[in-house]
């Protein structure tokens, strides 16, 4: 049997409204930019918040947490960071929120965003920790943001089994940590009004219903419809409402009513604990003392990390790093001179955290 939204809300009419276990903290964007903090079991108590030092005419579109933080840099305020997608005129730009309502721009224009692409309500805006990049899905268009240069890459397009042309809005990972396998979901308000999944939403294509149909109608193409998703948790807001949805079968339980004329565009859950960034570790093979009478010595090792390895650097003495040949498996030619040689090894992991550093000594004798 099809469930309507219509019937969700009947049914939902007539008994008060259900919080859900694990309540967490909520924050929410509104169609005017303000910026609402509240707890998911209430969200008829919220903190309202102005956002300030955004452009003139901007029209902030959607917004999710950082939950994960793989390479370090000036765009890189850390993980728990609000991002938002943001149209100032014909451009999109994107900026980071502070829960205090300030606004950062980082980097210049998403050139890729053409303004033709989507109508400013209509883009699905997601996170995914697994690559520490952002989706923006608007109609058929998707792009790839990449925070850390805050530049767009269109992707293969994508649509739906019963709507060439959808009205996409809400969307949300189920991804926790980096390099985790990814499930894409998004809210369809248009033709047929479904909660739509891909297991790689990079790569376009069809994209299909996960769970009963028609779950969302009443709204319109032009909708606004926040979703966000943490551990077992999954939110919708729309029409001021929000909403428990179960993402195996599409089918959404009022939890409450925000305040009044507030319409919660976007959602971003706080997770209730964020996943810890991985480590990074080197190991030099053999001996970490050697007496060498050759004026060069071969030194090889090998350095692990869960964000993957970006490179291996070594110096000699005082001196400046170095790049070592290969990642995972490394090696350098170290000149030594007469004496002793302190030679320091260090990794940088996929997340931009370094290993502690590792040594050898190395003594240079005349031979007899």
């Amino acid at each position: 049997m099809k469930l309507t939204f219509a019937t969700i809300l009947a049914a939902a009419s007539m008994v008060v409204a259900t919080p859900h276990a694990g309540a967490l903290t909520v924050y929410a964007l509104t169609d005017n930019n303000h910026l609402l903090r509240f707890d998911s079991a209430s969200p008829g108590t919220v903190v309202d918040t102005a956002i300030t030092g955004l452009p003139a005419t901007t029209t902030l579109v959607n917004m999710k947490m950082r939950t994960t933080v793989q390479p370090s840099g000036a765009a890189n305020p850390g993980v728990g960071s609000l991002w938002a997608l943001g149209k100032v005129g014909s451009d999109y730009r994107l900026f980071v929120i502070s829960t205090g309502g300030a606004a950062q721009q980082i980097g210049s224009n998403l050139t890729a965003l053409a303004p033709s692409t989507a109508g400013e309500g209509n883009w699905g805006f997601a996170f995914n920790p697994a690559t520490d990049r952002f989706q923006a899905v608007g109609v058929n268009y998707n792009f790839t943001i990449d925070p850390n240069t805050a530049t767009a890459v269109r992707d293969t397009d994508v649509f739906t089994a019963q709507s060439m042309f959808p009205a996409f809005s809400g969307a949300a990972y189920t991804t926790t940590s980096y390099g985790g396998p990814s499930q894409f979901y998004i809210v369809n308000a248009g033709d047929n009004h479904n909660l739509c999944t891909s297991t790689n939403i990079i790569a376009g294509g069809l994209i299909s219903e996960a769970g009963a149909t028609m779950w969302g109608i009443g709204l319109s193409a032009a909708s606004d419809s926040g979703f966000d998703i943490s551990g077992s948790t999954a939110l919708l807001a729309t029409n001021g409402v929000l909403y428990n949805v179960n993402i195996s079968t599409g089918v959404a339980t009022m939890i409450g009513n925000f305040p009044a004329g507030t319409i919660a565009r976007a959602l971003a859950i706080q997770p209730a604990s964020f996943p810890a960034p991985f480590t990074t570790t080197v190991k030099i093979k053999g001996s970490k003392k050697v007496t060498t009478t050759k004026t060069s010595l071969v030194i090889k090792g090998t350095a692990t990390s869960g964000a993957g390895i970006t490179q291996v650097q070594y110096k000699i003495g005082s001196g400046k790093f170095k790049k070592a040949k290969g990642t995972t498996n490394w090696k350098f030619t170290a000149k030594l001179k007469p004496g002793t040689n302190t030679i320091s090894v260090k990794a940088i992991g996929g997340n931009g955290v370094a290993s502690s550093i590792a040594k050898v000594k190395v003594k240079v004798v005349t031979p007899l």
